[in-house]
């Protein structure tokens, strides 16, 4: 099965993480944690690198033109975009309200103005983006995977109803977030 966040664990192989620690890194982050099998896989597809291979030199252009192609060229040399989507992910009152709208097929522009006319924490349009290419790729993993995907998530059922796409899964995220507030009030008191 393709992963949605592939890329996201395709970096932490590359920083040469074994499959336990990566294996908690998502759990802790919240994402599916990705079976044994999957991670196996993900490493056989990453193993034909470069043979001076050097992630973190920006001179290497063939390191550089590989982290590119995996897509991942980003996270490694940590530019603003990339940085800005990891701390979405790490923000689950930003985090699942735009990955509901992204599931939806919201476009980073619509997902901005959502969040703004929403009072949400500040995101950029190139964060969405960046956010959505690393750790929440729907457009690129299968009708079936995503479903199957869904059946592992915490918030499947959530994520099926926005696959509807437009409004309704405008309605779904302005459930999410209503519910974000009652529970936040709820705790203060």
């Amino acid at each position: 099965m393709k992963l949605p966040h592939r890329r996201f664990l395709a970096y932490h192989v590359i920083l040469g993480l074994d499959d336990v620690q990566i294996r908690h890194l998502a759990e802790a982050d919240g994402l599916v944690v990705p079976e044994v099998a999957e991670l196996a896989r993900l490493r056989y597809e990453l193993a034909d690198r470069p043979k001076t291979f050097n992630a973190f030199d920006p001179d290497d252009k063939p390191s550089t033109i590989w982290l590119v192609r995996q897509g991942i060229h980003g996270l490694v040399r940590g530019d603003a975009a990339a940085r800005e989507a990891v701390s979405v992910l790490r923000s689950a009152d930003r985090r699942h309200p735009i990955e509901i709208l992204l599931t939806g097929g919201l476009s980073p522009n619509d997902v901005v103005r959502f969040v703004k006319e929403r009072d949400l924490p500040e995101v950029s349009s190139e964060g969405v983006k960046e956010f959505g290419r690393l750790l929440w790729d729907v457009t690129s993993t299968g009708l079936d995977d995503l479903v199957t995907y869904f059946e592992r998530c915490a918030l499947g059922d959530v994520h099926r109803n926005a696959l509807a796409g437009g409004d309704k899964a405008i309605a779904v995220a302005d459930a999410f977030v209503a519910r974000n507030k009652r529970q936040l009030t709820t705790r203060l008191r």
